[in-house]
Parts: structure tokens; C-alpha cells; sequence
């Protein structure tokens, strides 16, 4: 796929698109405006800075904001005006929310009240005040000795172990009620703990992140918003090049090799149109396209290319055409083709396609294809990908109506079919 410019003029100036390819990110550099609010583990040893440091040495960019109090909380980010004008900019691919350390570890009684509705709170405001926005949830850790202030009142919190797993339970529930991703530093830092006792992720008090901690952080960060590699990352801060290594492959299999265990990739765009006609007049539908902000239409006739969300189009001869929408979320492209056919009195899709259904999805083993015309997929080329854009599994010429999927992890998947005439169809499902 070919990236476009003739819709950049809606895009924000200073963010990169690139071009979703079966899912995967284009290997080009990348531009992101991100905010930062959270408290003191933030803005100790200046993450922003560091995530900016890593993201330069891969060729990419990061231009962020931050507001980082120490002790706030997101009730506190949601009533200070420092944090809400900043949101209220409009510019941000990205918002990153981290709670107060402690309180995502508290009772459920008292999480539901003091932490929940203020992610909602915040992450409302990201969605209406950023066309292109969305939240980023700082995963934090367990402190090293547990929480010892409440751990009289509250036992769970008073180890590692059962303070860092409600802190990890808690941000994976907002990343889910909001339809947010998920920085998961906090399984980074348990993972580290775990195999790599030598390296100190802690300073002194047990709590902050020591260097090294904020590092880990940082490649955790620059891992889920870049979508990059971790382990070729240049930039070592101030961690030595053994340590920083040891760090960079942690980061890679925890994070890197399960993105969508995240939420990452699952709110991409995903490009899908229908088309119906009276006389020679299409009428285009792109709504169905899913996390679409912007749309561009190519209706195959040489025509000038049209940017609203359902277009209705003239032809003015016979013939097959090539019709393909693209849509975007400001940082990524998806596109879509299928052959059109117009006769002196109708327009009709080839209907390959039409009525096609994927099911079940969420998928267990098998998953089924079904289109409204019949067509055997003996005919079709299937081939399914990561979010990643890895091939995982390809069928040809399947001898039945559904494909054996047991194999593969749980997680997103893109399957593209491919017809003998080369129309093609890309949809998503999910492996449970």
C-alpha cells in the first residue's frame, strides 16, 4: 500500500501517518504527540525525557507535555486545571494516566470510588477534546516490601506479591472499561524481579524507580506507543550495556512479543465499505469502517478522490471498477478494494463478498466463513496475520467452509481473503 497526502490537510501537521499492512506497522519513522500526567514516578529521572531519548535513537519522535505533582491522584488530575488544558489542547495521539501509587492496590470498595470513575473522567475528556486521541494507562508496580502504612488495616497489600497483583489487576480493568492500552511497566518490573534479581529497578526508599527502573520504564513506553523492537534500541541512559540488554529483552518478550495482550493494535483503523445503487448512482457506505477518523475514496474511474464518510457517485460508463477506501486514525492507514460492476442500468458489488461472515468471533478452534452467494472457499486465497503483520497461517483452495485456527495464541488476528478475480477483504477476528 502507498501512503496519501491528499487527506493530510485534515491530519495534525506534526504527526506521521503510516500504512497498516496486514496489521502491521510500517517500519518508517514515526512522529507522536503525547501527554504525561501523573505524580513523582514520572517525573523521576524525567520518563518523558527518557522515552523521547529512546524513541530519537530509532529515528523516531516524541513530542510530549506533562504534568507530574507529586502524590496526585486522578481525582486530583481531573479537577486541576494544569492537567485538564492541557488535554483540552487537542493535539495529543496520546494521553498517558498513572494513578497515585498506592491507590490501585486499595479495596475494591474504595478503587470503584476514588480511582475508576476519575480515569473515566479523564479519558472522557481525552476522546472529546483529541479527534485522534486516546488514554495510555501507566501500569505502576508493587512496592518492594509491600505497603506497610496500610498493610495493618488491609493485608492483601502488605507483600510485593499482593500489593503489585491489585495494581496490575486495577489498570488492566480501566484499560478495559475505557477502551484504553495498557503501558504494563508493572509486569516489566515483576518480570526483572523475577529472573534478574542483580538489577536494582528501586532507589533507596523502595518505591521510586532507581535508574534502571525508569529506564525499563521508558523502553516499556517507547515499546507500546512506537511498536518497535525494544532490543534495538541505542540509547543505555546511564544503565551499563550488559544490564541495558538484560532490560531490552525483558521488555521485548513481556510487551513487544504480546502487544495485543495490551489493547495494542486492537483500536487500529479498519477499513470497510458497501455499496448500493439506483440506476448509475452508487451510494458508498464507509460507516462500518471501525476506529475511522478520516476516509478517502478512489471509486476506479479516474475521478478526483472524495473524503466524506458515505459518498454517493455517478459513473459514466460500463464497465468493472476497482473501488478502494482508505481511512485513518492520524497514525495509521488501512485501505480496502473490491470490484464494482456497472452495466447501462445497475451497480452492483461482485458478490464474493456480499454478506460475508466470520464466525464464531471470539473464535475457540475453527472459524467458519460464510458468504451470502455461496462461494466455495476453494476458490479464495486466506491468509491471516498478527497484529504484528506476521503471516501465521495461509490456506489455499480449502476443501471446507471453515479454517483450523487451534493453533494459533490467543490475541487479534486480520485475516485477508483473496478471490480468483484478486478481489480482496480484510477483517479482523479474535483467538480466544
Amino acid at each position: 500500500m502507498k501512503m496519501f497526502t491528499s487527506i493530510s490537510r485534515f491530519v495534525l501537521a506534526a504527526v506521521s501517518i503510516l500504512i497498516l499492512n496486514s496489521g502491521a506497522v510500517s517500519a518508517q519513522n514515526l512522529k507522536l504527540n503525547v501527554l504525561f500526567l501523573g505524580n513523582s514516578f514520572t517525573s523521576t529521572n524525567n520518563l518523558p525525557v527518557l522515552v523521547s531519548s529512546v524513541a530519537m535513537s530509532m529515528g523516531d519522535t516524541l513530542i510530549f507535555d506533562s504534568n507530574t505533582p507529586g502524590g496526585y491522584t486522578l481525582k486530583q488530575h481531573s479537577l486541576d486545571i494544569g492537567s485538564t488544558s492541557k488535554i483540552t489542547l487537542g493535539t495529543w495521539n496520546y494521553v498517558v494516566l498513572q494513578a497515585q501509587s498506592q491507590e490501585p492496590s486499595f479495596p475494591d470498595a474504595q478503587v470503584a470510588t476514588d480511582v475508576y470513575p476519575y480515569a473515566t473522567t479523564l479519558d472522557s475528556l481525552v476522546h472529546n477534546k483529541n479527534v485522534c486521541g486516546r488514554t495510555v494507562f501507566y501500569m505502576t508496580w508493587g512496592y518492594p516490601g509491600g505497603d506497610p502504612s496500610n498493610c495493618p488495616i488491609y493485608p492483601p497489600v502488605c507483600t510485593y506479591t499482593g500489593m503489585d497483583s491489585l495494581i496490575n489487576l486495577r489498570y488492566n480493568n480501566m484499560a478495559s472499561m475505557n477502551n484504553a492500552i495498557l503501558s504494563p511497566v508493572g509486569v516489566v518490573f515483576n518480570e526483572i524481579i523475577k529472573t534478574l534479581p542483580s538489577i536494582n529497578l528501586f532507589q533507596a526508599d523502595g518505591i521510586h524507580p532507581s535508574e534502571m527502573g525508569s529506564y525499563a520504564a521508558a523502553l516499556t513506553f517507547y515499546t507500546v506507543l512506537f511498536r518497535k523492537d525494544p532490543s534495538l534500541v541505542t540509547f543505555n541512559f546511564t544503565v551499563p550495556p550488559t544490564e541495558a540488554t538484560l532490560i531490552k529483552n525483558v521488555v521485548k518478550s513481556v510487551v513487544f512479543a504480546k502487544l495485543a495482550k495490551y489493547h495494542v493494535g486492537e483500536y487500529d483503523p479498519n477499513a470497510a465499505f458497501t455499496v448500493t445503487s439506483v440506476g448509475k448512482k452508487a451510494t458508498f457506505t464507509g460507516a462500518i469502517s471501525a476506529n475511522a477518523t478520516h476516509y478517502k475514496w478512489d471509486f476506479g474511474d479516474g475521478s478526483p478522490f472524495v473524503t466524506t464518510m458515505n459518498p454517493v457517485h455517478t459513473y459514466l460508463a460500463d464497465g468493472t471498477y476497482s473501488v478502494k477506501l482508505y481511512t485513518d486514525n492520524c497514525i495509521l492507514v488501512d485501505s480496502t478494494t473490491k470490484s464494482v460492476v456497472i452495466n447501462s442500468t445497475s451497480i452492483n458489488e461482485l458478490n464474493t463478498f456480499k454478506g460475508l461472515q466470520l464466525y464464531p468471533n471470539p473464535v475457540g478452534t475453527a472459524l467458519s466463513i460464510k458468504t451470502a452467494s455461496g462461494t466455495s472457499l476453494q476458490n479464495m486465497s486466506i491468509h491471516i496475520t498478527d497484529l504484528l503483520g506476521v503471516k501465521v497461517l495461509t490456506v489455499e483452495h480449502a476443501n471446507t467452509q471453515s479454517i483450523d485456527v487451534s493453533s494459533l495464541a490467543k490475541g487479534i488476528y486480520l485475516i485477508n481473503i483473496q478471490d480468483v478475480s484478486g478481489a480482496t477483504m480484510t477483517s479482523k477476528f479474535v483467538k480466544e
